[in-house]
């Protein structure tokens, strides 16, 4: 019997195949944005992820300024986390308390019970030429220790990275970003024992970074990572000041280490209670997880938006079933009369509906995915992701648009009057 409602039902909308086009037109709509735009949104998330894995969880970054926003207050002070200067502790608001300098708020972080790697790192601009002659360029300098390494999980394309021997030994060694070694035009593979001039001072590189890419609070794609003992006194400052102190929390401290470690540099730079602080804390989770909830908001108020064309489709489908009955009013009477129950009336129409629904949910399914994968890589840069559970709820969807919108023009079918339908013109 279902088969032969079926068969009913595609030749009934076959009949009048330009007004079931058009009245389908609102659900292929609906169905083609919700599953094109969650498609996009989802690959937009994904892209999202990748750039932000390179901030990497369970970090968190201790710099200068009040603000939780990256700033260079500090900075514009005379720099970093010195606190050494009154003219800058007045600026960031704190009252009261003494000086502290960079290795003692160094040494307050690491010893955070929560803290599983620490690497202070400072700043400057440098101009670095090979040894052997080539184009001069513009770096970022880094110097920092070699627990840099393991809070950024660094992959090298070759050589190593600074160890606590170049540290302890102060030896003029340097790593290289993958967009330097390239601006230098150095081969990775054969960069290794080259020597730069720095400012004047030659180093020799030891390491070259794979590529980075993405979001991270170290940039070092562009940077010349070099140990901060060599480069205090000559690159720069004797005592120099940290922009940054990178912190890798043990995985059972990643939700506490952050307010350990703003407690404890509130006390070191006696910053009284109820005062702001002069420093901020930025989360790495905090962030991953801000991008990825307005991310997912923006991809729930698209869905939203397109859900509203399902509704107008539904309202399509009941409008041209109800203008069916009153045009079949004396087939419903016919068929009454040679034995169809009211139970079967109903089927017909309600079977009707959902089939017109439905395909127009897998024209619409199938018309979302061709979009997605259009606009993702040919507008956005990124590969769509198109998952098979979204594409099978849209078809749910859809069915249950068909039901609900046929399911009164189905019961107005079945309570037509027998006689007065055979007398109907």
């Amino acid at each position: 019997m279902t088969g032969a409602l079926l068969l009913l039902a595609v030749n009934r909308l076959r009949v009048n195949l330009l007004r079931s086009a058009l009245t389908v037109l609102g659900i292929v709509i609906g169905i083609a944005a919700v599953v094109s735009l969650v498609s996009l949104g989802s690959a937009v998330q994904r892209s999202i992820d990748e750039q932000f894995a390179g901030l990497g969880a369970g970090t968190l970054t201790v710099q200068p300024g009040g603000d939780a926003v990256v700033n260079r207050v500090a900075e514009s002070q005379g720099g970093g986390l010195s606190g050494a200067r009154p003219g800058a502790r007045q600026a960031a608001g704190i009252s009261g308390g003494q000086d502290t300098g960079a290795e003692p708020q160094l040494a307050a972080v690491a010893a955070r019970p929560g803290a599983r790697a620490v690497a202070p790192v400072a700043r400057s601009r440098v101009e670095v030429t090979p040894a052997a002659g080539g184009a001069t360029v513009s770096a970022d300098l880094l110097a920092t220790t070699s627990a840099l390494a393991e809070t950024e999980a660094f992959d090298l394309a070759a050589g190593t990275f600074l160890s606590d021997l170049t540290a302890q030994r102060r030896l003029p060694v340097a790593v290289l970003g993958a967009r330097l070694a390239e601006d230098l035009g150095l081969d990775p593979q054969e960069a290794v024992g080259t020597d730069l001039r720095v400012d004047r001072r030659t180093y020799t590189v030891v390491g070259v970074l794979e590529e980075v890419g993405g979001a991270s609070f170290v940039s070092a794609d562009g940077g010349l990572i070099v140990p901060l003992d060599t480069a205090a006194g000559s690159l720069l400052d004797s005592d120099p000041a940290y922009d940054q102190i990178r912190v890798l929390a043990t995985e059972s401290a990643e939700a506490t280490l952050a307010a350990d470690v703003t407690a404890a540099l509130r006390d070191l730079r006696g910053i009284a209670e109820g005062d702001d602080e002069d420093f901020s804390i930025v989360e790495a989770t905090a962030i991953i997880e801000v991008a990825d909830q307005t991310s997912s908001t923006l991809t729930t108020l698209i869905s939203v938006i397109g859900a509203i064309s399902l509704i107008v489709g539904a309202i399509g489908i009941a409008n041209m079933m109800l203008v069916a009955v009153r045009e079949r009013t004396r087939e419903i009477g016919v068929r009454r009369a040679v034995g169809a129950t009211r139970f079967d009336i109903t089927a017909q129409f309600l079977v009707e509906s959902v089939v017109l629904s439905v395909l127009g949910g897998a024209i619409g399914a199938a018309l979302g995915v061709l979009l997605a994968t259009t606009l993702a890589g040919g507008l956005l840069g990124v590969a769509a992701v198109v998952s098979t559970p979204s594409i099978v709820l849209a078809l749910v969807v859809s069915f249950v648009v068909g039901v609900l919108a046929g399911i009164g023009p189905a019961y107005q079918a079945a309570s037509v009057d027998p006689t007065a339908a055979l007398r109907y013109e």
